[in-house]
């Protein structure tokens, strides 16, 4: 049996741990973007998007304007997502940098690309894209509370709902890519034999790149929270996982839309849980979404959980501050008592 005797750790101290290693996580971030740079309008696939349009434009139940299109409007609210990040960010001046100067241009040029990729391509016309942008615009704005019911200050809460969402938007766009190439002739390199994604597929590819980024970005603040904060990250995970849901804005064609994305097999339930959630779980240390509830109510019972700090089994944790009870937990929710750093 593992005697704990501890003395309290502030709340203070935790925070100001959270902000150290949260500083180690965006500089690092913010030195990979530089390999991800990009400016959707000089993006050398452009011409490409043009050649090939007709070959998308053969398809007459227009799957993939459909498809796009919808992801525009989702991509188009970009600035009320940026404004969720900085107001939840609160006093911490790196995490509102983030969403200011990265995050955010990040995401603009993803709707950008978009919108040129339709153009491009010859799927929309600007007379459209013009029409479908200000009917998007002249909708209600998204909020953080509207999508999810929880209030919209609490950055726990909007990093466990956007490692989801990040992550669902990734697989999305990557079978959008997919789809592209299909129509395109599936594509490939005449020595090697692996697949080319010229136009408007390799657009897509490149927006899916940003994506995962963001989504590991999001994973590596959850793992921060949870190993300081672990009361509030598992709460935050468990509330999440109930009522996960793509953001909730207005798509000016919704029913072709819809009907583009079934028959793209994604974004149903069960894909849902098993393509985004499930695999969102198991990044953090977690066999499933159900596992998290466990994890809460376990916390809930452990001993001087105050003072508890939370390692993923198999994965020590360095630099504990002193007076903390070190908690494993393992995939099924449950905790085992490891040491009190001194």
């Amino acid at each position: 049996m593992v005697e704990l005797k501890t003395e309290p750790i502030t709340a203070e101290g935790k925070s100001v741990a959270v902000k150290s290693a949260s500083r180690e996580v965006f500089e690092r971030f913010a030195a990979l973007s530089g390999r991800r740079s990009w400016v959707a309008q000089y993006l050398p696939q452009r011409r490409a998007m043009a050649e090939l349009g007709p070959l998308l434009r053969r398809d007459e139940t227009g799957w993939v304007r459909n498809l796009l299109s919808g992801a525009l409007a989702t991509e188009y609210s970009e600035p009320h997502y940026v404004q969720a990040g900085i107001y939840a960010s609160g006093e911490d001046s790196v995490s509102k940098s983030f969403y200011e100067n990265f995050w955010g241009p990040q995401e603009r040029r993803h709707w950008e690309a978009l919108r040129l990729g339709l153009l491009d391509s010859g799927l929309m016309s600007d007379d459209e894209v013009h029409v479908y942008l200000r009917e998007c615009e002249e909708s209600d704005p998204w909020t953080f509370e509207k999508q999810t019911g929880h209030s919209g200050d609490d950055v726990v809460w909007l990093t466990a709902y956007a490692a989801g969402q990040e992550g669902e938007t990734n697989l999305i766009y990557r079978e959008a890519m997919k789809i592209v190439w299909e129509q395109y002739g599936s594509p490939k390199d005449g020595e090697t034999q692996r697949n080319e994604y010229p136009g408007l597929s390799g657009v897509l590819q490149l927006i899916a790149e940003d994506e995962g980024a963001h989504q590991g970005f999001f994973l590596q603040m959850m793992r921060i929270y949870l190993r300081y904060w672990p009361d509030k990250a598992l709460e935050a995970l468990t509330g999440v996982f109930k009522g996960y849901k793509m953001p909730v804005v207005h798509i000016p064609n919704p029913e072709e839309f819809l009907d583009a994305v079934i028959r793209a097999k994604i974004g149903h339930p069960r894909w849902v849980v098993a393509e985004v959630l499930t695999p969102v779980a198991q990044r953090l240390g977690l066999e499933s979404r159900s596992a998290a509830g466990r994890a809460l109510r376990n916390f809930g019972e452990l001993f001087d959980n105050e003072n508890a700090v939370v390692q993923i089994a198999g994965k020590k944790i360095d630099n504990v501050p002193e007076g903390c009870v070190v908690y494993e937990m393992h995939p099924d929710g449950s905790f085992v008592p490891q040491a009190v750093a001194s």
